[in-house]
C-alpha cells in the first residue's frame, strides 16, 4: 500500500466508473481521477488529449465481410474476389501490427486522454529513463470476451494475423481461378478460410454492438503501474521513472505511440515498460 491507496482500491475506483470506454465521458472522468490521485501522491501529472479512431471490432467486421464476401463471387468473378480478399488481408495485417488500416478510416474519430507524470530532468546521474505504461479504459464485453472465454483468448493471442492469413488464402484461390485453374480441390481449400472469416465476422459484430465491461483487467494494469512508479520515485538510487496511463488501450497502442512521439522520447535513453491486464488472481 502506497500513500494509503492499495492497488485493489485503485481497481475498485476505476471499475466504479461505468461505461469507461475509449473516447467516452466516463473515460475522461477516470483520467481526471487518476490525475488527481497522482497529484495527491506528490507527482506533477497532467492529461494530454489525442484524437483517434478507437475500436478494433468494426475494422475486423468490415475486413471479414470483405474477405468472406469476396470468396462468394470469386468463382464467377475471380478478379473481384481477389481485390476484396487482398484489401481484407492488408487491413487485418495493419490492424494486427497496431497501425491504422484503410477500413478503420471509415469509423468515427473520438478524443481520448492520457495521464502523464514524467521525472524532472537532471534528477539523478543516470542517463536512462524508465517509462511505466498501462491502459486504463474498459473494453467491450461481447460473447467471446466474457469471463468464461477471456483467459482462453489471452492465451491464444491476437487472432487478426490468422484472419489475415485466411484472407490471403482466399486471394490465392481467386488468383488461381483468374489464371485459369478450375478444380474441385480449389473450392475445398477456399471453403475453410471462408467459414473462419464468417465466424470472425459474427464474433466481431457481437463485440462491436455490446456494452462496455467494468474493465477490471486494464484497471489492474493501471493500478500496478501506479504502484511500480511510486516505488521507483520514492527510491533515490533508482533510475528516473515516468508514468503514462493511456486511453483507448482496448483499440491498440495508438494513444501510447502518439504520447511517446509528443514527448520526443530518446530511443537510446528510454526504456518503455508496458503492463498488460491481469486476467485472474491477484494483480
Amino acid at each position: 500500500m502506497l500513500h494509503g491507496v492499495s492497488p485493489e482500491e485503485t481497481i475498485e475506483r476505476l471499475t466504479a466508473i461505468p461505461g469507461r470506454g475509449a473516447g467516452t465521458d466516463a473515460e475522461r472522468r477516470a483520467a481526471v481521477r487518476l490525475e488527481r490521485d497522482l497529484d495527491e501522491r506528490g507527482h506533477g501529472a497532467w492529461t494530454d488529449t489525442f484524437w483517434l479512431r478507437p475500436g478494433w471490432a468494426w475494422p475486423v467486421v468490415l475486413a471479414a465481410a470483405l474477405g468472406a464476401g469476396g470468396s462468394l463471387p470469386a468463382v464467377a468473378w475471380p478478379l473481384a474476389g481477389l481485390i476484396a480478399a487482398v484489401l481484407a488481408a492488408v487491413s487485418l495485417a495493419l490492424e494486427a501490427a497496431g497501425l491504422t488500416s484503410p477500413l478503420r478510416l471509415l469509423t468515427r474519430r473520438r478524443a481520448t486522454q492520457n495521464v502523464v507524470a514524467l521525472p524532472e530532468a537532471g534528477g539523478t546521474g543516470s542517463t536512462v529513463t524508465l517509462l511505466v505504461c498501462a491502459p486504463y479504459d474498459a473494453p467491450r464485453r461481447g460473447l467471446v470476451l466474457n469471463d468464461r472465454w477471456r483467459a482462453l483468448a489471452a492465451r491464444l493471442g491476437d487472432a487478426r494475423p490468422w484472419l489475415a492469413g485466411c484472407a490471403l488464402v482466399i486471394a490465392g484461390c481467386a488468383a488461381a481461378r483468374q489464371s485459369g485453374v478450375d478444380a474441385i480441390w480449389l473450392g475445398a481449400v477456399q471453403l475453410v478460410p471462408t467459414i473462419v472469416l464468417i465466424a470472425a465476422l459474427a464474433a466481431a459484430l457481437d463485440i462491436a454492438l455490446s456494452d462496455f465491461s467494468p474493465g477490471a483487467g486494464p484497471a489492474s494494469a493501471a493500478a500496478v503501474a501506479l504502484a511500480v512508479h511510486e516505488e521507483l520515485a520514492a527510491d533515490p538510487e533508482a533510475m528516473p521513472a515516468g508514468l503514462i496511463l493511456y486511453g483507448a488501450g482496448a483499440s491498440g497502442p495508438h494513444a501510447l505511440r502518439a504520447q511517446l512521439r509528443r514527448e520526443n522520447a530518446d530511443r537510446r535513453r528510454t526504456v518503455v515498460l508496458e503492463l498488460g491486464p491481469c486476467t485472474s488472481g491477484e494483480p
